[in-house]
């Protein structure tokens, strides 16, 4: 199986070099579920090496997708960091250390 991949939120610059609203830090979620409600979970953040950014490239904050910033992160992390990550995942739910559970705030 494969996580599901989410971001939580994006911290950005208002401005840098001449560009707005540049993401500078992105906070994700990952987690898996099996059939049996046997679930694991990862969360960190990245910070992004804006220094680094290509102005003819740059995509706007207000255009971004969900699926344009995983794929930074994913990039950012490197096939190797996502594996890992997928593996540990995989690992938690053979482990059977949690079932299914419900995140959330009351407000």
């Amino acid at each position: 199986m494969a996580g599901v991949w989410q971001i939580t939120n994006l911290e950005r610059i208002s401005e840098h070099d001449g560009l707005s609203d540049v993401v500078s830090n992105i906070h994700w979620f990952v987690s898996d579920i099996d059939a049996d409600g046997w679930f694991a979970y990862s969360f960190g953040n990245a910070i992004l090496d804006i220094d680094s950014i290509d102005p003819d490239s740059f995509v706007n904050f207000s255009t971004l997708s969900e699926a344009d910033v995983i794929t930074w992160l994913k990039n950012w992390m490197g096939q190797d960091g996502v594996d890992r990550i997928e593996q540990e995942l995989q690992i938690g739910i053979a482990n059977r250390d949690h079932k299914e559970r419900r995140m959330g705030v009351p407000w």
